[in-house]
């Protein structure tokens, strides 16, 4: 019998406050291009696996924001960009979905 693997399904919000979009590297492959203030995505299917994120202006490639570590499979997970007045980060949060309908 094969084991069935079930993948991470992940999402980004670019709460930023850069003029320019950005661009997300995930284990330094970019995944996303151009992504404008305020843009929020559809669920993707990653990897379950240890990774280093990386927020970087296009054409620079400095990175604005670095984080890392690992995902569980099955799991749902938004990854919201933001950035402060002193400050970038990224904050990750694991989705919980429950019915609202009781039976």
């Amino acid at each position: 019998m094969l084991a069935i693997r079930e993948s991470p399904f992940v999402r980004f919000v670019n709460a930023t406050a850069f003029n320019e979009s950005v661009d997300v590297y995930w284990n330094e492959t970019r995944r996303l291009l151009r992504m404008s203030p305020g843009k929020v995505t559809d669920y993707e299917e990653w990897l379950a696996e240890r990774h280093e994120l990386e927020v970087r202006v296009p054409r620079n490639a400095m990175p604005l924001i670095v984080d890392s570590g690992s995902l569980r499979p099955g799991e749902r997970y938004t990854i919201v960009m933001y950035s402060k007045t002193a400050a970038t980060g990224i904050a990750v949060f694991r989705d919980c979905f429950t019915s609202l309908i009781s039976t």
